[in-house]
């Protein structure tokens, strides 16, 4: 079996074994999770381990050795182990081997757990070092169906708890941290999706305490859905150009830096763990009725 299931109350959800990906997250009849298409885009909702977004020409140093990284790290293609699966819970884990240590040499292991409940999932992901200190990072990539209009995502917005500007961080034509930082002003704690704040593409912004929580609200959706990320300092916003879906990426990482050293000590946000220690990230999405 290579997808499970969660079911609470309306609300039911199907986790993938490769990569632990969501690959479904449906309330009543209506499916709010992107179910992918190769015209743009064919993931769903991936987890990014142990890189968020690009290295530098495909590879990275560590020691004096050189080692290659796809883009977001091997967990989206890994297969993981079922831990444990109830009726409104799943738990997965990862560990290290040698297919992993070939292109990351650290021993590691990684616990993904999965709760839903009738008005949301909540997934807390866990890594944990070995006998060494153990550099990573992690990410969410959801992709939340939205249709699109002539306009960007008509009459759609991000409502967030805090009406404090973002801080806009620099990604260069590459796909690598650039060095331009900049305000990117909310009002009435608004980010409008109409226009497309994406441009079709990215956009990425480093995120206080106080605004790691956000709403997105648009006609087409039966609920507004709420996405807390407290753990996570980095909000990523991403589609494919004219996609219906809109990807939201809390993420404890950065692509690596333009025109910099590919040793992975330069690697911003990136977590290091002493020896024996876990670190947990936790996501929730939350959905609100309407009014």
């Amino acid at each position: 079996m290579d997808r499970f299931k969660l079911h609470s109350g309306l609300l039911s959800a199907e986790i993938s074994l490769s990569g632990g990906e969501l690959r479904s997250l449906q309330y009543g009849e209506t499916q709010l999770i992107w179910q992918g298409d190769p015209a743009y885009w064919d993931g769903s909702a991936p987890f990014l381990f142990p890189f968020c977004g690009r290295v530098k020409d495909g590879f990275y140093r560590w020691q004096d050795l050189q080692y290659p990284m796809t883009i977001h790290g091997f967990l989206p293609t890994a297969q993981m182990s079922v831990a444990e699966h109830t009726d409104d819970r799943l738990t997965l884990t990862l560990a290290d081997s040698p297919e992993t240590r070939s292109v990351y040499p650290f021993p590691f292991a990684l616990t993904m757990d999965y709760r839903l409940c009738a008005d949301g999932l909540e997934i807390a992901a866990s890594v944990t070092a070995g006998d060494i200190a153990l550099p990573f990072s992690f990410g969410c990539h959801p992709g939340f169906h939205l249709p699109v209009g002539d306009n960007g995502f008509d009459n759609a917005a991000l409502l967030f708890d805090s009406d404090a500007p973002l801080t806009r961080i620099e990604i260069t034509e590459n796909g690598l941290l650039g060095d331009g930082r900049s305000v990117y002003p909310l009002t009435n704690s608004t980010l409008p999706l109409s226009p497309d704040p994406a441009g079709g593409c990215g956009i990425f912004f480093a995120v206080a305490k106080p605004q790691r929580a956000l709403t997105l609200t648009a006609p087409s959706l039966p609920c507004d859905i709420r996405v807390d990320f407290a753990d996570f300092p980095v909000l990523g916003l991403w589609h494919a150009e004219g996609a219906p879906y809109l990807c939201i990426e809390p993420w404890q990482g950065l692509p690596a830096p333009e025109g910099v050293s590919t040793d992975l000590a330069n690697k911003p946000e990136t977590v290091t763990l002493a020896p024996h220690e876990t670190k947990t990230l936790t996501m929730q999405i939350r959905l609100l009725q309407k009014g």
